[in-house]
């Protein structure tokens, strides 16, 4: 049961990266589209989609601690979660521009008042079935710091619950007060994207700067490092203790 389990926990972590990652070129379609409301409604629509997703995944994997799985099973499970998410954030990269067609055909189709649904329907088909999408050459640079906070956040929020479960089953007795402990870590890093890193890049989209687009691709990068490489890096020094 604990090998289904762990495709389970693998596959749900990564499918919410995936549409956590992808859902930020909603923004740099608002910003070719000159619609930065809706298309901002638009990723947070996929955000609360992805909440679904952790709903199943926090039983799942306080069902997986509770039956005391190997320590170093549940260290490779964490191990394979990042890499399924890593493979996720390359995909979307890849698939970027028909990504952004997608959420442009999106806000078009709702701004001619179709029904929300419909809209995504429809551009559901379209993206799939168009031939060659319209090169666009985006002109900026990478913003650094945004870069280097966007790891660190992203880093905490994609390890934090991992970790916590990982000690509740260290030190099992007290299981139920250290699994709680995901949920500081992550409002902290919550926090600290809403307070630091949006406002940053809703008043360089709202202020049509050349570099808005880049600010957006600066926090991906950085969601990338932190979940790709300083993630599994502190996970292998973990299981090192």
């Amino acid at each position: 049961m604990n090998l289904y389990l762990i495709v389970l926990v693998i596959f749900l972590f990564s499918s919410i990266h995936f549409i956590e990652f992808l859902s930020f070129y909603s923004r740099i379609a608002g910003i070719r589209t000159d619609n930065r409301l809706i298309s901002y409604s638009l990723q947070q629509t996929a955000f609360v989609g992805t909440r679904f997703f952790f709903i199943f995944l926090m039983p799942v994997l306080g069902f997986i601690i509770d039956s005391r799985i190997d320590k170093n099973t549940y260290l490779i499970m964490v191990i394979f979660s990042l890499v399924f998410a890593t493979v996720s954030y390359l995909i979307a990269y890849i698939l970027r521009e028909k990504i952004i067609f997608f959420f442009i055909s999106v806000i078009e189709e709702y701004s001619q008042n179709t029904g929300y649904l419909k809209s995504i329907l429809k551009s559901i088909y379209k993206t799939l079935y168009i031939g060659d999408i319209p090169k666009y050459k985006v002109k900026g640079i990478i913003n650094k710091k945004m870069v280097f906070f966007s790891a660190l956040i992203f880093c905490s929020y994609s390890i934090a619950v991992f970790l916590s479960f990982y000690f509740a089953l260290v030190f099992y007795e007290f299981r139920s007060t250290i699994s709680q402990l995901s949920g500081v870590v992550n409002a902290f890093a919550t926090l600290v994207l809403t307070l630091y890193i949006e406002p940053r890049i809703s008043r360089s989209i709202d202020k049509k700067l050349l570099n808005a687009e880049f600010d957006v691709y600066s926090l991906l990068l950085g969601r990338f490092l932190g979940v790709a490489i300083i993630s599994p890096v502190i996970v292998v020094l973990v299981g090192l203790i």
